[in-house]
């Protein structure tokens, strides 16, 4: 949006105060009140983007699509477990950030900024790489998790190639939280279940998700 009113900035603080608030509970062990309070932030996401206009132009409603796919796996991950919910999840929400990076792609490509964040992307995919192939996990998650990692990676670059085309700061910062986010995702699932993890990785996953939709 081109001014920020109070309003604005009320809604956007409060979909990442609630996702502090999930991610507390979370490691608190309160699993009914981690779920709702991180539905309540999903949900208050995909109203910001809407707000602020994202059904009014082609490139916003692409960016829409992502959003309602990463509610969706939102709300897939809330279910316990390494199963059959988490896959889904994972591919709702690679299929969410296929959509990001084509929102992205329209708004034009910049070969100097793809290049940036393609020097930023592709250690920390391979880091995450790393964690899988250690992981008992391996033979059933490494192509999925292969797939979501090149997703995310795609997106980051893109959205720093929009940026560099004309797009806000706030987009390739919430790309940038977003694939940071996921490193505590990963770390979560492949390496060691730690507090720090949802901690730090839920608050940095919704402040990603209101600057996209600040960044429309």
């Amino acid at each position: 949006p081109e001014v920020m009113t109070p309003r604005l900035w009320a809604v956007s603080s409060a979909v990442v105060v609630l996702g502090v608030l999930s991610a507390q509970a979370s490691t608190g062990g309160a699993r009914r009140t981690a779920a709702t309070l991180k539905m309540s932030a999903a949900t208050g996401y995909v109203l910001l983007a809407l707000w602020v206009g994202a059904s009014e132009s082609s490139f916003g409603r692409v960016m829409l699509a992502g959003f309602a796919l990463c509610w969706i796996g939102d709300l897939l991950l809330i279910v316990p477990g390494r199963g059959q919910a988490f896959l889904c999840g994972l591919a709702a929400f690679l299929v969410g950030h296929l959509a990001y990076a084509t929102a992205f792609a329209s708004l034009g490509f910049q070969v100097q900024w793809a290049a940036a964040a393609f020097v930023f992307a592709v250690p920390t995919a391979l880091w995450i790489h790393t964690w899988l192939i250690r992981s008992e996990l391996m033979p059933r998650m490494i192509w999925p998790v292969r797939a979501y990692i090149v997703a995310i990676s795609l997106m980051l670059v893109m959205a720093a190639s929009a940026f560099g085309a004309g797009a806000p700061l706030l987009v390739p910062v919430g790309a940038a939280a977003f694939m940071a986010s996921d490193v505590f995702v990963a770390r979560e699932r492949f390496v060691q279940r730690d507090p720090l993890n949802t901690g730090v990785g839920l608050p940095l996953y919704f402040l990603a998700q209101v600057l996209f939709a600040l960044g429309l």
